[in-house]
């Protein structure tokens, strides 16, 4: 996660208004808002997608702030955001706080994505919480395939040789080889040649070591390794059936968080002698949560799979 913190300490006048309160793009974020007033003060955040040609009032409205410290939280869908701080006394009013804005950094799954492959928006389930999701999601999907949703890098990672000349890792695919040692001599990894999807490495005639050799003195209750490797594997570009993959179990978890809103939704009504009903909300939520479910058993069944490694 990434955070700035922007600080603010202004005195105003007699009903004076402050709009220069104001963040760099934060797209995506969470923001904590800290005020401390001497007066009745009012307090309107708004964000702007045009780099503050335009503004709009944030959907959660005025608040206000009176001799106190207020904090307040709230997500921004994107662009950069203010503070309109208006004194509403007829006295000096010394205004004190901060903006602490979080990012929440995701892989390949936009929270756009999520909010149509649910069939619901912002105003259902704020971004915020979407954006957990997200991570969580892209986590979950991971451990259904076994690989990571872009790259990870395995930082001296331990080995038991082989004596031969290729050694299988425990990740795939492969993308480069940042260090390897065997049995404390370490090999130039521009003389090795890489099975990228196989997940393997294969020594090359110029290599300082031929083989992955033993350690000497092996025993079953040692478990010696005396291969060391710091590899970097998964993919620069996640495949679309992964991203998609990731996008559905995120849409769940952002349907089941709708589903506690809807305890208590008027599902039919009357009105003189006219009588109506509406859908059940948890009937057609769980219906189009059933249809994701449906849809990750297929991109599982039908993924590519890592070659068998004998």
């Amino acid at each position: 996660m990434a955070a700035t913190t922007y600080t603010l300490s202004k005195t105003l006048a007699a009903t004076e208004v402050y709009s220069n309160f104001q963040t760099d793009d934060i797209s995506d974020a969470t923001v904590l808002i800290t005020l401390t007033t001497t007066q009745d003060t009012i307090v309107l955040p708004q964000y702007s997608t045009d780099s503050g040609s335009t503004w709009k009032d944030h959907e959660d409205g005025v608040y206000n702030v009176n001799s106190t410290t207020n904090k307040k939280r709230l997500s921004i869908p994107s662009g950069i955001l203010r503070i309109l701080i208006a004194n509403n006394s007829t006295s000096a009013n010394a205004v004190s706080g901060s903006m602490y804005a979080e990012t929440i950094d995701t892989g390949t799954v936009s929270t756009d994505d999520v909010y149509n492959t649910a069939g619901i928006d912002e105003s259902v389930v704020p971004r915020a919480a979407v954006l957990n999701f997200i991570l969580d999601a892209e986590a979950e999907a991971q451990d259904m395939v076994g690989r990571p949703m872009t790259t990870e890098t395995v930082t001296e990672e331990e080995y038991t040789g082989n004596n031969k000349k290729t050694l299988h890792m425990h990740n795939s695919p492969m993308l480069s080889v940042t260090s390897l040692s065997i049995g404390g001599t370490s090999v130039t990894v521009t003389y090795l040649d890489i099975l990228k999807v196989e997940g393997a490495i294969t020594l090359t005639n110029s290599a300082e070591v031929q083989k992955f050799t033993l350690p000497r003195n092996e025993s079953p209750e040692q478990e010696d390794r005396n291969v060391i490797i710091t590899y970097v594997y998964g993919t620069t570009v996640s495949p679309r059936w992964l991203t998609r993959l990731a996008t559905c179990v995120a849409a769940i978890m952002t349907l089941t968080n709708q589903t506690g809103g809807t305890y208590n939704d008027i599902t039919s009504f009357q009105i003189g002698d006219y009588q109506a009903s509406l859908g059940e909300p948890w009937t057609n939520i769980n219906r189009t949560v059933q249809n994701l479910k449906e849809e990750i058993q297929n991109i599982l069944r039908r993924r590519p799979q890592a070659p068998a490694v004998y």
